[in-house]
């Protein structure tokens, strides 16, 4: 007793270093993140900003029709309260997410391998440098940066899964007060899943973990040990039920609506190929000899993981490895594909991890640098490619409004190609100081199986039903926009041309704006 105690006091007099390397690492996260916070919306991103005007049940309503969690919306809506609806602030919560996941993954790691920091031959530094090699990764990886700098819930569910783990390990290893980290880790697992449904994938891992945990442990453990684990993880998951509850009936008609159609892809050997290296390195590379040898050579070292690597490589292994399995085998047994990139961003923050535990159990130094060199020079070419993509100029929506300030008159009515474009056209026009602007978008009501996305977040007054056309007095003028991404036709009889601009947005794409007068 009195050596750990003793191991212990070293072991909080010796953290002071590395929580300096650590803060500075978040603050070199927050720089990576700074250029792209500005950028012009999404068109997810306008749906968010969309949500957030709708009184709370009404937002939780229609994110169940959006087939989304609303627990990210309800926050960005008082994130946004607080700090305004520029694009800056509307990202500005998933940048903190995205920086709070810096120190959050080097705690994981540490705690990961918490039984190397108590072991009196273990390397205490080793561990911690591993742990700050994750958190490094982490910071430049364009994996992680890209959720960090979108009003989407992607970045929160990173920090959640983070945290998550984290109550895990210490409640796996807890002997007092175990009810308490046990129930945190119930309350912080259904706050994920109310963040993004992959979150599912993530508490499967984690589950998957525990057995693996109890059947390894089944003769070393004391036997009460081992029935305070089991009650303490039954106590988690039965607090997670009770919270997620209420939500179960909405996921199941989302799941029926995405049976039925989505806009995923299909999986491919080549997109699957694709995905995965981007995934692990940050970069994108066409295909070839090269990208299959990569690919070959990281899978090779994830076997030597799962064979050689102590507990909390596995751990890493398993998070990072379990969400991919689930998400492919229900693609390929379903026939609705799932498989997503930014989908596993939350087992990618274990896949960061896995690479500072292996880290540590490489036997020479030479080996720890070489690998160390090559992992942040991989990640560091692509925060590259990725800053060189960086548009900087301004969204053609944008300018679409810029025109509209001055052309515009009341009673005009504004026709876009596609339904995510009335939000965003929205945005910008508010921006620009337009407080009323009827905005419309013609979509086709039948066929209508499967989801429609975006259609939850417009309100009826925007939608013009293809088939039933226009209702009513026509308006005396309107407008039409023209984008890369769709094109609105006039559902109004009897209009002239009178006056079109052709402006220059997002990426150099021309988009027109064509004014037309009604004639009778």
């Amino acid at each position: 007793m009195q050596k750990c105690a003793l191991i212990k006091m070293v072991l909080r007099m010796s953290r002071w270093p590395w929580i300096v390397g650590i803060s500075l690492l978040s603050g070199v996260a927050l720089t990576a993140r700074l250029p792209a916070l500005t950028e012009a919306l999404t068109n997810d991103e306008g749906s968010s900003w969309r949500l957030i005007h709708y009184p709370n049940k009404d937002l939780c309503f229609r994110t169940g029709v959006n087939v989304h969690p609303p627990l990210y919306f309800l926050l960005l809506k008082a994130w946004a309260a607080l700090l305004g609806a520029s694009i800056a602030s509307l990202r500005g919560l998933s940048l903190c997410c995205g920086v709070l996941c810096v120190p959050l993954l080097y705690a994981v790691g540490s705690e990961a391998c918490y039984h190397r920091l108590v072991d009196p031959k273990g390397s205490v530094s080793g561990v911690r440098a591993g742990a700050l090699f994750s958190a490094l990764l982490l910071t430049i990886h364009v994996s992680q940066i890209i959720p960090a700098v979108q009003a989407r819930m992607y970045a929160l569910g990173v920090l959640l899964a983070g945290l998550t783990a984290w109550l895990l390990l210490r409640a796996l290893r807890a002997r007092r007060r175990w009810r308490v980290w046990w129930g945190s880790y119930g309350v912080a697992t259904a706050a994920f899943c109310y963040t993004h449904y992959y979150a599912l994938f993530s508490v499967a891992a984690q589950g998957v973990f525990v057995g693996m945990d109890l059947l390894v442990h089944a003769r070393t453990r004391d036997s009460r040990e081992t029935k305070a684990t089991v009650a303490g993880y039954l106590l988690a998951l039965a607090i997670a039920a009770v919270l997620y509850g209420p939500w179960v009936p909405v996921l199941l008609a989302q799941v029926a609506e995405v049976r039925e159609g989505y806009w995923i892809p299909s999986v491919t050997a080549l997109g699957f190929e694709a995905l995965a290296l981007r995934w692990t390195t940050g970069w994108e590379a066409p295909a070839g000899l090269e990208r299959s040898l990569f690919l070959v050579l990281g899978g090779l070292a994830l076997v030597w993981v799962a064979v050689r690597g102590d507990w909390a490589a596995r751990f890493f292994l398993t998070q990072a490895a379990v969400p991919w399995g689930l998400a492919l085998g229900f693609s390929l047994v379903s026939g609705r594909p799932i498989l997503y990139g930014r989908y596993m961003a939350f087992s990618h923050f274990f896949f960061l991890g896995l690479c500072g535990a292996c880290l540590t159990r490489l036997p020479r130094l030479l080996e720890r640098w070489l690998l160390g060199i090559v992992m942040a020079g991989l990640c560091l070419y692509g925060l590259g490619r990725f800053w060189e993509r960086l548009p900087g100029q301004p969204a053609p929506l944008a300018a679409v409004a810029g025109v509209l300030k001055d052309q515009h008159a009341a009673g005009d009515l504004v026709l876009v190609g596609e339904r995510w474009e009335v939000n965003l056209l929205r945005y910008y026009a508010l921006e620009a100081g337009i407080e009323a602007l009827d905005v419309r978008c013609e979509v086709p009501r039948f066929p209508r199986k499967g989801h429609l996305s975006h259609i939850a977040t417009l309100e009826a007054r925007e939608v013009i039903w293809r088939e039933e056309g226009w209702r009513g007095e026509p308006p005396p003028r309107t407008w039409l926009v023209n984008t890369a991404g769709g094109n609105a036709s006039p559902p109004v009889p009897k209009l002239k041309e009178a006056a079109t601009w052709t402006l220059e947005g997002e990426g150099g794409v021309p988009c027109t704006l064509t004014l037309y007068v009604r004639t009778e």
